[in-house]
This record gives C-alpha cells, sequence and structure tokens, in this order.
C-alpha cells in the first residue's frame, strides 16, 4: 500500500489534527477501496491511513454523532468513480456504495436517500460535461503525444500546433479548457518525464488509451473539485487524501492564493480569476533557447485565438500572481 498524502489549498499537509473543524477530508477511490477492505478484512493499514481513519472517525463521532449531524469526508468523486458513473449514470449503485462505505467504516446507519441524492445530483451533472470533455482532450494527447522517446524539433512544434488547433476546432464540444492539462500536454509533447508521470503515459500501450484517459480524467475531476470548494469557500479547509502519488504531486503544483468569492460570487459572476502559484514541471534543457521561445509563443497566440469565442463552461485562463 502506496504511502498516503494529504494535500490542501495551500500545499502539503502533516497535521491532520490541527485542521480546523469544519475542514472537509476529501476522499479519492484507494482511500475509499483501502477502508473498505480494512473494515470488510482487517486488513493491515499503513500509520499514515491509521491516522487518517482515527482522526476521521474522531470527527464523524464528534460532528455526525453528538453535534450537528453533519459528515466531515467527502467521498462523492471516490464513489462516482467506483460505481462507473462516467460511463453511465445510476443512481442506486451509488446510493448502495456510499450507505455501504459510511455503514462499515464509520458506523453511520439510516442515511436520508433523499439527502444523498443531493450531494449525488450537482456532481453527476458536472460529471457529464466536465469528465467527457477531460476525456476526449488526453485521449487527443495520446495521439500527439510520444509514448517514450523524445522528437526532433520540427517535429514537436507540428505536433503543439496540431494540439493546440485541436482545442481550438474542438472547443464547442469541450467543458473544460486550459488549466494544468493544458501545459501538461504540451510540456509532455516536449519530452517532460514529470508531465509523462502526471499524465500516466507509460501505462497506455499495457492498460489501453481510454482505461488511462478515464484513470486521468478522475485525477482531473479532483482539481476541478479543488478549485470549486476554494472559490466556493463552503469549507475552511479541504484535505484531499489520496496514496496515488502521481495525484498528489499533480495537485501540488499550484496553490490558491487569491480571494475566495464564496457561493452568491461563483453564481453571479461570469468569470472568476484565479491569483497563485502554478509550478509546472521543469525543462531544463529548453530553458532560455529558441525553441522554448516559439513554444511560448504558440501558447500565446493560442490564447489570444481563444479569448475570440469562450463559450465554455470552465475555462482556466493563465494563472495570475
Amino acid at each position: 500500500m502506496s504511502t498516503i498524502r494529504f494535500i490542501g489549498h495551500n500545499g502539503e499537509i502533516t497535521a491532520l489534527a490541527r485542521q480546523p473543524p469544519n475542514a472537509m477530508f476529501v476522499f479519492d477511490a484507494n482511500t475509499v477501496l483501502a477502508f473498505i477492505r480494512h473494515a470488510d478484512q482487517a486488513t493491515r493499514l499503513d500509520d499514515a491511513h491509521f491516522r487518517l481513519l482515527r482522526e476521521t472517525r474522531r470527527r464523524v463521532h464528534l460532528q455526525w454523532t453528538q453535534r450537528s449531524r453533519r459528515l466531515p469526508i467527502e467521498p462523492v468523486l471516490a464513489l462516482m468513480e467506483l460505481t462507473r458513473q462516467d460511463c453511465e449514470a445510476d443512481f442506486g449503485a451509488y446510493l448502495a456504495k456510499f450507505e455501504y462505505f459510511f455503514r462499515s467504516v464509520y458506523g453511520v446507519e439510516n442515511l436520508d436517500p433523499t439527502w444523498i441524492r443531493l450531494t449525488y445530483e450537482p456532481v453527476s451533472r458536472l460529471l457529464s460535461s466536465v469528465h467527457h470533455s477531460l476525456l476526449l482532450t488526453l485521449q487527443q494527447i495520446h495521439v500527439t503525444t510520444p509514448g517514450s522517446g523524445s522528437l526532433q524539433h520540427n517535429v514537436m512544434l507540428e505536433r503543439i500546433d496540431d494540439f493546440l488547433d485541436w482545442i481550438i476546432s474542438e472547443r464547442q464540444n469541450l467543458a473544460v479548457i486550459g488549466g494544468p492539462l493544458l501545459y501538461l500536454a504540451v510540456y509532455a509533447i516536449a519530452g517532460s518525464p514529470e508531465a509523462h508521470r502526471f499524465l500516466k503515459l507509460s501505462r497506455v500501450i499495457k492498460e489501453g488509451s481510454d482505461a488511462i484517459a478515464r484513470n486521468v480524467a478522475w485525477d482531473m475531476m479532483h482539481w476541478v473539485n479543488l478549485d470549486f470548494h476554494y472559490h466556493y469557500a463552503k469549507y475552511p479547509s479541504t484535505v484531499v487524501c489520496t496514496s496515488d502519488q502521481a495525484l498528489a504531486d499533480f495537485l501540488l503544483i499550484r496553490k490558491n492564493l487569491g480571494p475566495r468569492v464564496g457561493r452568491e460570487g461563483m453564481l453571479n459572476a461570469r468569470v472568476v480569476r484565479s491569483y497563485g502559484e502554478l509550478n509546472l514541471p521543469k525543462l531544463s534543457r529548453l530553458d532560455d533557447t529558441a525553441l522554448s521561445d516559439k513554444i511560448t509563443q504558440r501558447l500565446l497566440t493560442f490564447w489570444q485565438r481563444l479569448r475570440e469565442d469562450p463559450n465554455t463552461e470552465i475555462l482556466f485562463s493563465p494563472f495570475e500572481t
């Protein structure tokens, strides 16, 4: 079992007990499965998993059993992934998994199905457009990115042009444009090992493009979810709990530092600007080179073209600092 890690809006978290009382712990699919196996089969947890389970059980006891009937755990994306909601919406399967998880791991029973549906439907609607958009983009990345080795510079630039042109041509069918996926795609085409690792490209030949694209699309959903949590400001702190090292490192490439506009601001604003740091993988062999300048110019031109028709559900424009 890989070591579990905890990622928040401003970086990696080590002291779980110091998180605010109303913090929300977001579990990925690996974490949910580890805890279900521990409850069902008494499988051994490593120290980090055990600390998380102990801390969240303490919080469930205080907040659900003794006080406000609030669950400080959000396994929604994980349960949707495990019940393959990206393939076909099935609330019955989700409901059964949701109830079983909380009953077996936390001893929480008699949850209101109506309330569970309220946790399901908004994410299901988002999933139908956003996950599908991410999936299409990832499949195109697999077409344009070499599985191994490096490309000649002229071929590299042609592949980058092809990928950016594809986004422009498909923008009416894409709910998400920009953000980390755009830059990781360009970096992967340019030969960044870290970008290849985040996108799990080494597994494509063995496991197939569709399986890997779906897996990474779920990783990207955690990025989108964490960004939404930040801007909606529903919780003072959100902690993503994952033993997927690529996902953890992927979430760590950004830090949110700007104002949190809140629910009303999110609903009323056409554009919500993100401020912070975006620490992309290094491409030292391209730094301060003519090729680097050409890639940068292509990205600038891409953004200028895209702004002419920004009819996109989620548009991650360049991060502002």
